[in-house]
This record gives structure tokens, sequence and C-alpha cells, in this order.
């Protein structure tokens, strides 16, 4: 799954994506985007991990995506 923090300038895009991921803000003001892959646990697929014994377990994670800040000057409608 993937997730994108869309909002204007300073808007605290970068800090959701920071509070979501738990780890130290990226660059802000960047026009780069930045993706961090969020780990998602499940206690349940521990569980059945332990009951099944699997040759392989793979837990979901969750693609975040800051996007570089909207302006009013980019609206041309």
């Amino acid at each position: 799954m993937k997730v994108a923090f869309v909002g204007l300038m300073q808007s605290g895009k970068s800090t959701l994506l920071a509070a979501v991921s738990g780890k130290p803000l990226p660059q802000t003001g960047s026009v780069n985007i930045e993706e961090l892959i969020v780990p998602v646990p499940d206690e349940r697929l521990d569980w059945l991990t332990k009951l099944y014994q699997p040759h392989k377990t793979v837990h979901a994670t969750v693609d975040c995506l800051d996007l570089p800040g909207l302006s009013f000057a980019d609206d041309h409608g």
C-alpha cells in the first residue's frame, strides 16, 4: 500500500510522516519526494507464525510518500 502526504508548504506533512514512521524528520522544504517504508506490526501474524511455522513470514508494510509542498501559485484554474 502506498500513502501520499499532500498539502500546502509548511502544513506539517513531514512532521506527520515522522510521527507515522517513528523515524527522524526528513529534510523539509525539499523538492524531492521522500519515501519511507513503515512496517505494520501484527500480533496475529506472529501468533500464526508460531502455530504453523512457515518457511517464510512476510509482514505488511506501508510505503509513505512525502510530496513537495503545494503553493497557491500552483493553482492555474
